[in-house]
């Protein structure tokens, strides 16, 4: 057999082929939802296979079948191989065919084991409506295919009838339906002849509750389910037991690092805050020097000739330059800050020192004409880990000159 004679003889086959139906079937198995929604009432197309040629010989070759789909009759816009079955579900067309409210037409051809294609069967069609849930207030609405909740938007085939539940969230109250011909506080039930957009209307509640937890080695305040007002903004202060330190805050699921206090602004929903303790360990000493690249310097600092210096060398400056170390507590507490510096006799008499803390800025003066080569307390001040702290000295007018050497931070246990 050549392969025109093969294709002349499907082609007439096609005449006689199908009996071509849709079917309405009630959806009873889980719904998957995806942006565009699913169909609530499936529609399936299915066909009857033809037994034999037009000639009446036996049909001997037959492979599969395609079905075709298009908002247009006789104008397809995609097909679909569904290979050696008689049925096939209308919703596999979602996203590819139907993608929104209105009539689409459907038809099959059938191809034989050497991909040829018989004409179209007899064709189709159904019509889609689209239904829309809007909500204000808070609460679900349920249906068949309706999760709103996530999925506010579904397609479904014409003359179906929907039943929409309205659910309030804790705290608040269902106050009524409308649009769609709905109304009153029980269910709606639509009849989907027509696109249609339902409004449900709940309350909105006056207090939510925020539930705060500690762990072992400190406590949170207030703690509890705690009941607060719609709009207040509530702080909640952590605080650890002596010997304990702050480990880290979860606020609503995520991780807020260890501090010491939240506040929740304009409270709308309920809220969540945990937090967790880790026993002190003792602190090492730090000390930052004039080389080390926590440093920076504003003006002109050149090395020094003065002796006894605490690392390598010190460096000096005159008229106004400044020279920052910079400091990053890895635990709370409160820490010695002291100062090195190397002997000239030009050194000034009084240097500016200022010490960024925790509490903000101390300002203390130091003589650079004594004491040189050794540690000079500057005071004891309080820091929190994690934060990037500061220790700026600033040069005196010349012929004055000032040192900066190094700097060392004590914890005090």
């Amino acid at each position: 057999m050549s392969q025109s004679f093969s294709f002349e003889r499907f082609q007439k086959l096609a005449g006689s082929l199908f009996s071509l139906y849709i079917l309405l079937l009630l959806v009873c198995s889980m719904v998957f939802l995806s942006p565009r929604g699913t169909f609530a009432a499936q529609a399936t197309l299915s066909w009857d296979a033809p037994t034999t040629n037009s000639d009446g010989t036996p049909l001997t070759d037959l492979a599969g079948y395609k079905v075709y789909c298009g908002i247009a009759s006789r104008t397809y816009s995609y097909k679909e191989d569904v290979f050696n079955v008689k049925t096939y579900p209308v919703n596999k067309l979602e996203s590819v065919c139907i993608t929104n409210p209105n009539t689409y037409y459907f038809a099959v051809k059938a191809y034989d084991t050497a991909k040829n294609e018989s004409d179209y069967s007899n064709e189709v069609y159904a019509t889609f409506h689209s239904l829309t849930i809007n909500k204000s207030g808070s609460g679900i609405v349920t249906g068949l295919g309706i999760d709103c909740g996530s999925d506010c938007t579904e397609l479904y085939i014409k003359g179906k009838v929907v039943t929409l539940s309205a659910t309030p969230n804790s705290g608040s109250s269902f106050t009524g339906w409308s649009g769609g011909g709905c109304s009153g506080t029980g269910q709606c039930a639509i009849t989907m002849n027509n696109n249609i957009t339902v409004t449900a209307t709940f309350s909105s509640p006056n207090t939510y509750t925020i539930t705060a937890s500690a762990g072992t080695g400190g406590s949170i305040s207030p703690s509890g389910s705690v009941s607060v007002n719609r709009g207040t903004s509530p702080t909640f202060t952590i605080t650890p037991n002596t010997g304990y330190h702050v480990a880290n805050v979860v606020v609503d699921g995520s991780s807020a690092g260890a501090i010491r206090s939240h506040t929740f602004s304009n409270v709308t929903s309920n809220h969540t805050i945990g937090a967790t303790f880790s026993i002190d360990t003792p602190s090492k000493e730090i000390i930052i020097d004039n080389r080390d690249a926590t440093t920076s310097r504003t003006g002109t600092w050149s090395a020094s000739l003065g002796v006894n210096s605490y690392g390598v060398d010190s460096v000096y400056s005159r008229d106004g330059s400044t020279f920052t170390w910079y400091f990053t507590p890895q635990q709370n507490g409160n820490y010695k800050v002291s100062m090195w510096w190397t002997y000239r006799d030009s050194r000034s008499k009084s240097v500016p020192v200022d010490i960024n803390y925790s509490g903000g800025t101390a300002r203390v003066f130091v003589n650079q004409t004594k004491n040189a080569g050794t540690w000079n307390v500057l005071g004891t001040y309080p820091f929190k880990a994690g934060v990037r702290y500061k220790v700026t000295i600033t040069a005196q007018p010349s012929p004055a000159s000032t040192c900066a050497d190094a700097v060392k931070f004590a914890p005090v246990n």
